[in-house]
């Protein structure tokens, strides 16, 4: 009996866990793409890196790690918008 109440408590944290762990997951995919979405509108607008860490106060290594997917910046996705945005004149 009290091997069943230690049980269900357990069990239940090792759910919420795994659906941490497969939300974070979702979002990091989710994240990457519309970072690979970005990265390549950059490109083809040719505007260089350094333009874009010049426009936004950021270091030029920053803005390499983040194209690479190693700093989960929001700020910086929503600066890259703002500035494909101007650059296109919408």
């Amino acid at each position: 009996m009290w091997l069943t109440i230690i049980y269900q408590p357990l069990k239940i944290l090792r759910m919420k866990i795994i659906d941490s762990e497969i939300l974070r997951e979702e979002y990091t995919r989710q994240f990457a793409s519309k970072i690979q979405s970005l990265v390549s509108k950059r490109q083809k607008l040719n505007i260089p890196q350094i333009e874009i860490a010049r426009l936004i106060s950021k270091s030029e290594r920053t803005i390499q790690n983040f194209e690479n997917g190693r700093c989960l910046d929001c700020y910086i996705i929503y600066a890259y918008n703002q500035i494909i945005k101007n650059k296109l004149g919408i």
